[in-house]
């Protein structure tokens, strides 16, 4: 053992690593807002801290200014701030109601107010602007208690009303500034607009990008994780080789190429401007793109039919169809995480039923129309869908009822069982049901009773595409959220000030 000794003191440096506080500060923030209670719209606030902040998190390089201890004063009901001697505050408490509570939300970005201490009956009456950017780009917390400096002191903020003005509040937000507007609680009858302001002093959090590099960065990130323009050109070919005959599969991948292309360079454009511009937040920019991706996908599949002289219900139904696939992808980019497991299941599960039940069908001679064998492989998409979910839940719900400890061998046992369960049931179904979508060459065989549909090699392939289903769609979903996660990471870098 003694060899080792010299280890000793490098495992006490390790020790007493972990064991240190990181760096700690108090950033610039307003901690203290008075309201004159004789004066109607006059109010005075200070600020307070250290100038002190972080280049770099990770190795606590950090820029060391002088401490911050200056005051602002309004007697316009906030529209302007003139900063004052320090000497000039008094020193006295907020005139707060204790009648009245309010606290705030980081999990939102939102104010609540409540008649009660508990925030479980509290309500909403203010929300800070553009969350979704906030929540993309908030810098990772770096003071020693874990927390981000900004929103620090956004939980319980300071906050005050002039008895000669009851219906306006003014709230400290901490590190962002002060928020003036009307009293949650008695508004007054025509109650004033919110305003934010911040001061120079503060290190509030950017709301927009600058970094030309950056802007663009993440224009090309958002449109390639998940690859967004290729699985809108997939989902639209599929719908536009309708429009064409067989031999000519070549023009709808082509038409759907082109309409992706040019809705990714509008979503491109689209994603610039919601990052440079403050007022603007991302589900509106999304619904916009949506309207815009479900119109020009539809439209040119219905100026695509009329062109070639289709009939009315067809053309009608193309554009549905259509507008549907289009819309897949705003959808999954308005969800930004829980949609795109799902539309990833599915697109896989589509591509891989639909090539081997049509190579299956082949090889025994079937003749299917395009939508028949699109129909069938949609049933049999549905029908493992419903067979997974209960089978799904039953197999891994045995964890919340004491089976807390079951190994992975298991769970690859009773994930193959259920592929195999729910291939049964799928071939059941098509048993009695008939497999109308085939015509046979020959016309004196039940597509039920066809040895296509009645023997075993059903059932394997069945069993087999949904074993290569679920291992591509599980590492596909898999990666896109690896890779989101450390997108994540890699946005909270961008605000760091």
């Amino acid at each position: 053992m003694r060899r080792y000794f010299w280890l000793i003191p490098f495992a006490m440096m390790a020790l007493a690593a972990i064991a240190c506080d990181s760096p700690q500060y108090t950033p610039p923030a307003v901690n203290s807002i008075r309201a004159d209670q004789q004066n109607a719209g006059t109010v005075v606030l200070r600020i307070q801290g250290s100038d002190r902040y972080f280049t770099n998190p990770n190795t606590y390089d950090y820029v060391d200014g002088n401490n911050i201890d200056t005051a602002y004063k309004t007697t316009d009901g906030g529209q302007t701030w003139t900063r004052v001697d320090v000497s000039t505050v008094e020193s006295t408490t907020p005139s707060q109601h204790n009648t009245f509570h309010i606290f705030g939300s980081k999990n939102n970005y939102a104010l609540y107010w409540s008649s009660s201490r508990s925030s479980d009956d509290g309500q909403r009456f203010w929300s800070y602007p553009r969350p979704t950017f906030i929540s993309f780009f908030q810098p990772d917390g770096f003071l020693s208690n874990g927390e981000s400096p900004w929103f620090m002191l956004l939980d319980a903020p300071q906050w005050d009303v002039s008895a000669a003005d009851p219906h306006t509040i003014y709230i400290s937000l901490g590190t962002e500034g002060v928020l003036v507007g009307p009293t949650p609680w008695d508004p007054g009858p025509a109650p004033r607009a919110w305003k934010m302001t911040r001061f120079p002093e503060l290190h509030a959090l950017p709301l927009t990008l600058t970094n030309p590099l950056n802007i663009l960065l993440v224009v090309i990130v958002a449109l390639l994780v998940p690859p967004l323009p290729l699985i809108h050109a997939y989902l639209l070919s599929r719908v536009y080789r309708y429009l064409f005959q067989p031999g000519e599969e070549a023009h709808a991948h082509r038409l759907a190429r082109q309409v992706a292309l040019v809705v990714t360079v509008a979503a491109a454009l689209s994603v610039a401007f919601w990052l440079v511009t403050e007022t603007v937040d991302y589900y509106p920019v999304v619904a916009l793109m949506g309207v815009f991706s479900v119109l020009l996908s539809a439209g040119i599949a219905v100026m695509t039919a009329r062109k070639r002289h289709f009939t009315n219900k067809f053309t009608r139904r193309i554009g549905l169809a259509s507008a549907f696939a289009g819309a897949l992808v705003p959808l999954g980019v308005a969800a930004i995480w829980f949609l795109w497991p799902f539309i990833i299941t599915g697109v896989f599960g589509y591509a891989i039923l639909h090539r081997r039940i049509g190579y299956y069908m082949e090889r025994r001679q079937h003749i299917l129309t395009n939508w028949g064998l699109d129909r069938l492989t949609l049933e049999v998409m549905a029908l493992f869908g419903l067979m997974f979910i209960p089978l799904g839940a039953i197999l891994f719900g045995t964890n919340f009822l004491g089976f807390r400890n079951i190994s992975w061998p298991f769970l690859l046992v009773g994930a193959l069982g259920i592929i195999a369960v729910a291939a049964g049931a799928v071939y059941l179904y098509i048993r009695v049901r008939g497999a109308a979508a085939i015509k046979k060459n020959g016309p004196d065989a039940d597509a039920e009773q066809s040895p296509s549909m009645a023997g075993l090699g059903w059932w394997r392939m069945l069993f087999g595409s949904a074993v290569v289903w679920a291992v591509i769609a599980a590492v596909a979903s898999g990666a896109v959220f690896v890779a989101q996660l450390g997108i994540n990471g890699w946005f909270a870098t961008m605000l760091r000030v």
